[in-house]
């Protein structure tokens, strides 16, 4: 298969080289604009990723919370605040 692509590869290379200047140059600003356009996906793919990537661990992290809190009593709770306000020392 890789030897099959070589050659098609350089047959598409050879009928390149036989069109006139301008069907090139044509060709290579389709080319360019292609690649363009499929970095400006990939971009766009990749920012996408990390914000649904932060939002996974925000979310994570509000469960894990949720779930701390679930399990203090209502006392610990009275306690922490009195801890946080500073009326009892740590």
């Amino acid at each position: 298969m890789q030897t099959e692509n070589l050659t098609i590869a350089h047959n598409l290379y050879s009928l390149y080289e036989t069109l006139p200047d301008d069907i090139q140059q044509a060709f290579l600003q389709k080319l360019f604009q292609k690649q363009q356009d499929n970095l400006e996906n990939l971009a766009f793919y990749i920012a996408h990723r990390e914000v649904t990537d932060e939002n996974e661990l925000h979310e994570a992290q509000e469960s894990q919370l949720d779930e701390l809190i679930s399990v203090l009593t209502i006392y610990e709770i009275e306690e922490m605040q009195e801890i946080i306000e500073g009326e009892l020392p740590i």
